[in-house]
């Protein structure tokens, strides 16, 4: 469903790496995605990622974690985002998707990874009880006043390539810096890519913008997530 290869280069030698492994995903279908907290100062962000598996050959064990109720087949993360470094610092998976039983997360072993999730954002200064208030932004190619961004896209066809290859190239625009990346999808199988900016959050002049990638397929659907840069006036 995913080549994801991303990457490139800002007018300042920034680099963007949006390949598959540099995002917060958990290769399934995205139930909720939260901001605990983010810090400016610090350039770290706090994270839960909720997510569950689609059905295929069998269907997604309910494993009836804690506080799951509405969500009974769902698998919850936690992390720590680097803005500065552009990847994730530390993820810890308090609860594990299962499709049999045994593959779900014991109570003594969720207690122990949310532990150390909260130890950790509290050695990092990120307090999760903060749920920093989002600010809506508009569709591609709008800008976002706060702090002066910009945002295309453009879709190339690989006329030679049988699978229906496309590539798409988002670009950002800061004042004047240039970032920009790229991604490889197909169109084989009902293949679609879409990118949005999920949400933005800002702090004086600063803003940091939650990019969502998302794959769809006949086999199924994904979500990838990243941080964008600190952009500032």
């Amino acid at each position: 469903m995913l080549t994801a290869l991303a990457l490139l280069t800002a007018a300042q030698g920034a680099t963007l790496d949006r390949g598959f492994r540099a995002g917060i995903s958990l290769g399934e279908v995205t139930d909720k995605f939260e901001v605990l907290d983010i810090s400016f100062s610090k350039g770290l962000v706090a994270f839960k990622l909720v997510a569950h598996a689609l059905p295929m050959e069998e269907e997604p064990y309910a494993c009836k974690y804690a506080g799951m109720q509405a969500l009974p087949v769902s698998g919850v993360m936690l992390g720590i985002w680097d803005l500065k470094a552009s990847k994730v610092q530390g993820n810890w998976m308090v609860y594990d998707i299962a499709m049999v039983a045994e593959e779900c997360t014991s109570h003594e072993e969720s207690t122990k990874r949310l532990n150390a999730a909260k130890a950790a954002f509290e050695k990092a200064g990120l307090d999760i009880a903060k749920k920093p208030k989002a600010v809506a932004v508009g569709p591609k190619d709008t800008s976002f006043a706060a702090a002066r961004v910009s945002w295309t896209r453009k879709d190339v066809a690989d006329e030679e390539d049988g699978m229906g290859g496309m590539m798409t190239t988002v670009g950002y625009k800061n004042g004047e810096t240039e970032l920009s990346f790229q991604i490889e999808w197909q169109r084989a199988m009902a293949g679609t890519y879409e990118f949005s900016i999920d949400r933005a959050f800002v702090e004086g002049s600063r803003a940091v913008l939650l990019e969502r990638h998302h794959w769809g397929s006949m086999r199924g659907d994904s979500d990838i997530f990243y941080f964008s840069p600190v952009f500032a006036k």
